[in-house]
């Protein structure tokens, strides 16, 4: 009797099974599977997140704790540590052999455009070839006893509250001969004496600071992980089931505007936005629900929804220009990003095309070019700006603004004219530059006196919040 055929059918199904296990294995690398699992395992692993956390969802290749800072502990997929520990982090590009694509899910106290009593959380998750430095310095810290946290650094300067035993704080600066901290309270500094307080890590690591040098302190201003500079690689989306590398930030729905500082381009936002940046290209946001406000090189643009924004950077990442028009997003760029993880889900809406020479529907913000013109008799004429918005309607063939109707004589170019309460002669001319901008020339014939003023103005969105569509 022979053994060689049950031998070699044994044989053959040993070499069969083996190459179902080396499939089985190498399956789990391939892209979408890989991306699937980093989102998924994110979701679970973070589900706990809490104000002012970091949660390390899949797989950061760099972690590094603030100068200073003792017993960090951030290396392991679902640590969560608190952000003001954090002062970087490096996540993992797509890796097909190793199985990897890194995401980390943050969220920080928002700071408002306007002051408020409570700040609402910022959900911020950043995904792919990305990097992350916080682009201020700070220590955590509690205080050891009762103390008084004053506007200055006296013990006669007003107080703005105290602390308890234990309390914790935030220090982002100290004097020079470290008798007083500085530190954080959401929407302003307060100072603190440094006996007072136990900091976990070197006091000698914050930054010597003054009060006078407050006000010239842009990034004083901003709490832990409100202010950063950030980079991702450029539309490298290794599959379809993949996103470009990049973030994601979310406001809370129904609260007033925040405030975010992204390589030295101040964001003003209620909104969903994804967000790309490359250094020595751009830095470009793509807003996918709301509005945001972007302020680059003192000049402010406004961008809604299915439009984008994109500011030119250096190598260092610094903006080195003014905000571009807002234009239609490229709706490729968008494709497969880990929306399913956001607190409120969003679908991203289709570019949003204006016509060329029409602006936005919405609130729009009014400012002279001059603050007061003189007659040939001597007359000084002023123009004060309000500040307020007025609203801002617009039709086929025509724009209504301030209770004045705008008829398009060419493309672009809106006329109207009109005589005001006094008698005065009113002629405007409004030049629409962009959806969310409009220079204008009004032609004021005065009767009392009697003189003509040609006088500059200004228009800018503000807000397209209520209109509709």
């Amino acid at each position: 009797m022979t053994y060689w055929k049950p031998l070699l059918l044994i044989i053959v199904l040993m070499a069969i099974s083996q190459t179902t296990m080396a499939q089985t294995t190498e399956q789990p690398n391939d892209c979408p599977t890989v991306v699937r699992t980093a989102i998924t395992l994110t979701g679970q692993r973070c589900e706990d997140t809490d104000l002012n956390q970091i949660c390390y969802g899949h797989l950061v290749l760099d972690a590094q704790p603030r100068t200073g800072l003792v017993n960090f502990g951030f290396d392991e997929p679902g640590d969560i540590v608190d952000v003001v520990e954090v002062q970087s982090l490096r996540l993992s590009a797509f890796d097909a052999d190793a199985g990897r694509w890194g995401v980390v899910m943050m969220q920080i106290e928002a700071k408002l455009a306007q002051q408020a009593d409570n700040n609402p959380e910022v959900q911020i998750l950043l995904f792919g070839d990305a990097e992350l430095n916080d682009a201020t310095r700070f220590l955590p810290g509690q205080a050891n006893e009762p103390a008084i946290v004053r506007a200055q650094p006296s013990t006669s300067s007003r107080m703005l509250t105290s602390l308890s035993a234990d309390d914790e704080i935030t220090a982002n600066g100290r004097l020079q001969d470290n008798s007083w901290l500085r530190i954080n309270l959401s929407d302003h500094n307060g100072w603190v004496r440094s006996d007072l307080v136990i900091l976990d890590g070197d006091i000698e690591s914050l930054a010597a600071v003054t009060p006078a040098s407050l006000e010239d302190d842009v990034l004083a201003q901003f709490g832990p992980m409100q202010a950063f500079y950030f980079r991702a690689g450029a539309n490298d989306a290794p599959c379809a089931q993949a996103p470009n590398s990049g973030l994601l930030i979310q406001t809370p729905e129904g609260v007033a505007a925040i405030s975010i500082w992204l390589d030295e381009v101040v964001i003003e936002m209620q909104a969903t936005a994804y967000v790309q940046a490359q250094p020595d290209g751009e830095l470009t946001i793509n807003v996918l629900e709301g509005e945001a406000r972007v302020t680059a090189n003192d000049d402010t643009r406004t961008v809604v929804s299915g439009m984008q924004i994109n500011v030119p950077l250096d190598s260092d990442l610094a903006a080195t220009d003014v905000p571009s028009d807002p234009s239609p997003y490229d709706v490729e760029v968008l494709q497969s990003l880990p929306l399913e993880l956001l607190d409120r889900p969003v679908d991203a809406p289709a570019p949003r095309a204006e016509p060329a020479g029409v602006p936005l529907a919405g609130q729009w913000n009014f400012a002279w070019d001059t603050a007061q013109l003189t007659c040939p008799d001597g007359t000084h004429v002023p123009f004060e700006s309000t500040g307020a918005p007025s609203a801002l309607t617009v039709e086929s063939e025509s724009l209504t603004w301030n209770a004045a109707r705008y008829t398009r004589s060419t493309p672009g170019i809106y006329r109207a004219s009109y005589v005001d309460s006094s008698g005065n002669l009113h002629q405007d001319t409004l030049q629409v530059i962009a959806a969310d901008r409009i220079i204008g020339e009004k032609v004021l014939d005065l009767i009392s006196p009697v003189c003509t003023l040609n006088v500059g103005f200004q228009l800018q969105l503000a807000s397209v919040a209520g209109v509709e569509e």
